[in-house]
């Protein structure tokens, strides 16, 4: 297998952010950033993990972590990633822990080395009475990957999986 990076951007909120200032800083988290200055040696699986919580005001809190394709679904639910000859095809697979409301699972993308697709999705979770909601970016690569390939290029594709959150 070849390098492969994932960068899951979580945004997380509550009724207090649905409208007003809130609204304003859950909107303006982003869609891509650049990648740990960390080397991803061949054959690895990196993911980039960043979280935008509204208990902090949205700003951002990162994690790096090296998996391997079997242990990803704990990593980054709702992306599957399969390592075929020459290529990675990912597809997004919904399942509860995303939150409902219930959809399909996503159409297969096969990346070829140096390319990379984004994948958006969210969902709405109970939470003691109330509603939590949670809007995910995943942006996926597959290797060698530039620190800076989700701000500099455009993807191969991009599946937005988004429903309403009523």
């Amino acid at each position: 297998m070849s390098t492969v990076v994932v960068q899951a951007l979580v945004t997380r909120w509550t009724k207090e952010s649905r409208g007003g200032p809130g609204a304003a800083l859950r909107n303006a988290t982003p869609t891509a950033l650049s990648l740990p200055a960390e080397q991803t040696r061949a054959g690895e699986l990196r993911v980039h993990g960043v979280a935008f919580e509204e208990r902090t005001g949205f700003e951002p809190t990162s994690t790096l972590t090296v998996c391997n394709l079997i242990d990803l679904h704990r990593v980054v639910p709702g992306l599957e990633l399969r390592a075929e000859v020459g290529t990675l095809r990912v597809r997004f697979v919904w399942n509860y822990f995303l939150g409902a409301p219930r959809r399909s699972h996503g159409r297969a993308i096969r990346l070829h080395p140096g390319q990379w697709c984004r994948l958006v999705h969210n969902g709405r979770h109970g939470l003691d009475r109330t509603w939590a909601y949670e809007s995910t970016v995943l942006n996926v690569a597959l290797g060698p990957v530039d620190p800076s390939a989700f701000l500099d290029s455009e993807p191969l594709e991009t599946q937005d999986h988004r429903e309403a959150l009523w």
